[in-house]
């Protein structure tokens, strides 16, 4: 297949007048961070998720999603950060869950139930292969193993939920895991081991006699779980499992660590109110975890790591604050206020996330009446 036929266009806040460039309202008035906007269009513009990979190592390009919201069409866009530019990259109707393999070669996408790469230079395309439908429906976002060589798909049918693994050279696809509960996975696969993965299962959910859910999760909240992806080695991670402190649903590896972070709720006894201030590594087989900050007047919601996995990003749900941190010490500060609502709809939450070159902060806000798309350069030596 040969690249989408659509050229890049520039959308951006920075403007070529030299006397002009960035507005000074476009730099966070608390730490000075500028915040660039590299999407103006009326259209619905709105990062993947934290969690999973869709920058280049290099950082220099990444993916981002583009919803029409009368027709409800998504469509896949490349932003090429150093020249803040973007392109329409796909054209095929149904278009989801994209993501990077590990060495940067190939972005790939879900087109029906069609796997698609192409080049993140030229924009080529190529088809990978179909998934089998006796599979169900491809609901939430994918992962590609570290060797590159497969891909994990959720799916969901009449029966039951689960995910599958899918064999990128032969189109081979196998069961890793099925339960009726795992349906919001936020899997991912390792970055240290080709064969290992994270995931998440909704425990307690209970459904209506149509089938509509009426209760996402039970009283000890959603369970974080590992296992090889030809199915053995299943664990549940010992965090967030008490009546008064839940993992919050969000999670991720610790850069090439046999380790995950994740977010909290918490309350000092039943009836209080919950709060979302706690910051936890674990590894498999460790009876619990280790927090690494709690308290004070922040929040943190949705998490994502650095490569190397030194520092963390996360959202506060109460400000719509972003605030960047070490994983080591729990040392952190305001990286700027994303200005977003933080409403129902996904593309209202910052949703932060490094880049790949682990110096640049994308994220989501409706701020200026729109979703759009920003990045931000954090300033040497800002973090410890």
């Amino acid at each position: 297949m040969e690249a989408a036929r659509f050229d890049w266009v520039y959308e951006s806040n920075v403007v070529y007048d030299p006397e002009v460039e960035v507005q000074e309202r476009f730099a966070d008035p608390d730490t000075g961070v500028g915040k660039l906007r590299l999407t103006s269009a009326p259209w619905i513009s709105t990062h993947v998720y934290p969690e999973i990979p869709v920058s280049t190592p290099d950082g220099q390009r990444f993916l981002f999603h583009r919803i029409n919201q009368f027709s409800g069409r998504r469509d896949i866009w490349i932003a090429d950060v150093p020249t803040l530019r973007i392109r329409q990259v796909s054209d095929e109707q149904d278009v989801r869950y994209p993501v990077i393999a590990p060495d940067g070669a190939w972005f790939y996408y879900v087109a029906g139930r069609t796997i698609v790469r192409f080049d993140p230079q030229t924009c080529a395309r190529e088809t990978c292969g179909e998934i089998d439908p006796r599979f169900g429906a491809i609901d939430r976002m994918c992962s590609i193993s570290l060797c590159g060589h497969r891909m994990l798909i959720p799916y969901t049918n009449d029966e039951t939920s689960g995910i599958g693994c899918f064999e990128l050279a032969t189109g081979a696809m196998h069961v890793v895991y099925e339960h009726p509960e795992c349906f919001n996975t936020h899997l991912q696969y390792s970055r240290c081991d080709p064969h290992r993965l994270v995931f998440q299962v909704n425990d307690g959910v209970e459904r209506d006699e149509n089938g509509t859910f009426t209760r996402l999760v039970g009283k000890h909240g959603c369970s974080i779980h590992v296992i090889n992806d030809d199915g053995t080695g299943h664990e549940v991670l010992n965090v967030g499992r008490a009546e008064d402190e839940h993992v919050q649903g969000h999670h991720c590896w610790i850069g090439r660590e046999n380790r995950i972070i994740t977010t909290t709720h918490r309350r000092a006894r039943p009836g209080d109110r919950w709060s979302q201030d706690r910051i936890v590594t674990i590894a498999p087989g460790e009876t619990s975890g280790t927090v690494v900050c709690e308290g004070g007047p922040e929040s943190f919601t949705h998490v994502h790591v650095t490569s190397d996995g030194r520092h963390w990003v996360s959202d506060c749900n109460r400000t719509a604050k972003i605030y960047v941190g070490s994983v080591a010490t729990g040392q952190h500060r305001l990286f700027c206020s994303s200005g977003t609502s933080f409403g129902a709809p996904q593309w209202t939450h910052p949703h932060p996330f490094f880049l790949g070159d682990d110096r640049t902060i994308g994220w989501n806000s409706d701020e200026s009446g729109i979703p759009h798309i920003y990045v931000g350069r954090i300033p040497e030596g800002f973090v410890p």
